[in-house]
């Protein structure tokens, strides 16, 4: 053969089967892969998914028991104790009878000032955690409202300054003393929280101390924390996030 010639190689029908066959295959080799691919990466989002809901919910069950463990320690810190210092003045007397004219003689004076300490908190043991069942990642805490735990005279600050009965009258004993003082101690816990307003700061105290306790802890992490008080009437106050 000369250089000057060219073999030209034309393909059989054979040759250009098999190729098709092979095309085929490939495809279809290619296909199933993908198939399996995205079933199998289906698969694994599912069970992606199922891990992290059961590590939130573990995640949920420890946030609870944190809650529990801390709330404790909490209701020492909320505490609330307020001094004050009162007057118990008493005067009375016996009147004449139909004409409401004071009987010489008969007159009882007391006077004295002393102070005192209220104490204020709330029972950890009606405490709850619950998880919203709308939004997965919401838990409420639900304080109860703080009450009068304590309220007491220290006896070592009774100054008296007067202690005085007419002829006529019974001598002032111990007894009517500790109950005058007694009556007032409870009218000052009236005032407190009717004027101070000192239940709500005790409320206000135990959310903020909660919180700065979970927060030290890394908590609540990945959950929408949200603390409320139940008032007296188990209506739910909410209270202002702290400063």
């Amino acid at each position: 053969m000369t250089p000057e010639q060219t073999v030209v190689v034309v393909p059989s029908a054979a040759t250009t089967s098999n190729f098709g066959s092979t095309l085929a295959a490939m495809i279809v080799v290619v296909a199933v892969t993908l198939a399996a691919a995205y079933f199998f990466n289906k698969h694994r989002k599912a069970k992606e998914q199922q891990r992290i809901q059961e590590e939130q919910r573990m995640s949920f069950e420890q946030l609870q028991s944190i809650i529990y463990e801390e709330i404790q320690d909490v209701c020492e810190l909320a505490l609330v104790r307020e001094k004050f210092t009162s007057t118990v003045s008493v005067d009375v007397d016996k009147k004449i009878p139909f004409l409401n004219v004071h009987m010489p003689g008969t007159s009882r004076k007391f006077l004295m000032d002393y102070s005192g300490t209220i104490v204020c908190g709330f029972d950890w043991n009606d405490v709850k955690v619950m998880r919203d069942s709308t939004f997965g990642n919401k838990v409420k805490v639900f304080l109860p409202s703080s009450k009068i735990l304590d309220i007491y005279a220290d006896v070592s600050s009774f100054n008296v300054h007067l202690q005085d009965a007419g002829l006529l009258a019974s001598k002032i004993t111990i007894e009517e003393q500790n109950a005058w003082v007694a009556e007032d101690v409870a009218k000052q816990g009236r005032r407190a929280v009717r004027e101070d307003g000192l239940l709500l700061r005790a409320d206000d105290n135990a959310r903020k101390f909660l919180l700065s306790k979970l927060n030290s802890r890394g908590l609540p992490g990945n959950f929408d924390l949200d603390i409320v008080t139940l008032n007296a009437g188990n209506n739910v106050r909410q209270l202002t996030a702290p400063e």
